[in-house]
């Protein structure tokens, strides 16, 4: 969770597919509480991309990106 300009904000890792039922819960809450939610996936070809894909038309705050799109810098 993180906030910026004042909006909350929250990043989630996602690396194996849970039920629906919780998977979709956490999608609402976040939905709920947050401005904007990032799902971080392990790749785009998998059933966890296609859910969220549709998990989105109804919950539009979604942004999914895949783990090798994340880069980190040492400082």
């Amino acid at each position: 969770i993180f906030t910026k300009d004042e909006r909350n904000y929250c990043v989630e890792i996602e690396l194996s597919l849970k039920s629906k039922a919780r998977f979709e819960k956490n999608v609402v809450d976040n939905f709920k509480n947050y401005e904007r939610q990032f799902w971080i996936i392990p790749d785009l070809h998998s059933k966890i991309y296609q859910f969220l894909k549709e998990m989105n038309s109804k919950y539009p705050n979604i942004k999914v990106l895949e783990r090798t799109e994340i880069q980190i810098d040492e400082y």
